[in-house]
């Protein structure tokens, strides 16, 4: 396993560099310009200069992946098919999240491709709901330490001891998911049909990523956080009840938040430097327009 620089995408020129062997695998990070490469069923594969180059993820711009699926959900598949990679075929990740531990796991046979880690990455990416193995990995990321991550996985799954340092990060991750369970619970989400809308006050945060979750009748989330500026960062989700193959585009987010960007699940005005328009009112007028 190969760990790359953290960037948004990764360079060809520099997977190539990271190693000579003649296939390679970038999991769970975006290979630059991959939409041009062969489509297949796990990502994307492509020939360079004698080397071939498989991307398996899901954060390209594609409608294959405008749904819930996640680059592990795609490394079970491919190892079903194949089999676990040979020790001269390296995988390289540029982050240390859930989802690119358990691909890379389950892509080097670390790890078998079975029903739990898909359960696992779909939690840690889409939904936000409870899930040992998630709630464990995921806040690791930001020690970028795959060893520490992996080990972990093996010994939860063996029922053992996990490290302080993990388990500290895998309870305040517990605790924040209360928090969002809460405050739902209190109805400080206010709900105009299939849209719920929150504005916090300043200085209050609220881990988003739990949100579809807690609110599982709701095709889109808008949450509103105060900024410096006196504008809103506002946070627009996908629910889990939207309509299948439905995007926060098709569902026309950005006519009436011309400052949002992001993905088709996720995104916010936070890069425009924030938006003048009123969350729970931004909330309202989409509520209406989309008649549910």
């Amino acid at each position: 396993m190969i760990l790359l620089p953290p960037r948004k995408a990764v360079a060809v020129a520099d997977a190539l560099a990271a190693t000579d062997a003649r296939r390679l695998f970038i999991a769970d990070c975006y290979a630059e310009a991959c939409e041009t490469w062969m489509p297949v069923p796990w990502g994307w594969r492509t020939e360079r200069g004698g080397q071939s180059i498989v991307n398996i993820d899901h954060h390209a711009e594609d409608p294959r992946f405008y749904c819930h699926i996640s680059s592990g959900c795609m490394a079970i598949d491919y190892v079903r098919e194949h089999g676990p990679l040979a020790d001269c075929e390296p995988v390289l990740i540029n982050h240390t999240d859930c989802d690119s531990i358990v691909t890379a796991a389950i892509l080097r046979g670390l790890v078998p491709p079975a029903p739990e880690f898909a359960h696992a990455v779909l939690a840690a990416d889409h939904t936000g709901s409870a899930d040992p193995i998630a709630d464990l990995l995921q806040p690791l990321e930001p020690l970028r330490d795959f060893e520490l991550g992996l080990r972990n996985l093996l010994r939860l799954l063996a029922g053992e001891r996990i490290d302080p340092v993990a388990d500290e990060l895998r309870q305040k991750r517990l605790a924040e998911r209360r928090v969002v369970n809460e405050m739902v619970a209190q109805g400080q989400f206010k709900r105009m049909g299939r849209v719920a809308a929150a504005a916090l006050a300043p200085g209050e945060k609220l881990p988003g990523e739990f949100l579809p979750a807690a609110l599982p009748e709701a095709w889109l989330i808008v949450l509103g956080i105060p900024m410096d500026n006196g504008l809103w960062e506002t946070k627009i989700r996908l629910g889990l009840a939207a309509p299948a193959g439905g995007t926060l585009f098709s569902l026309g987010v950005p006519a009436f938040e011309p400052k949002f960007g992001g993905r088709w699940n996720a995104g916010s005005t936070k890069r425009s430097g924030g938006s003048a328009q009123d969350p729970v009112e931004l909330a309202g007028r989409i509520a209406g327009a989309l008649g549910v």
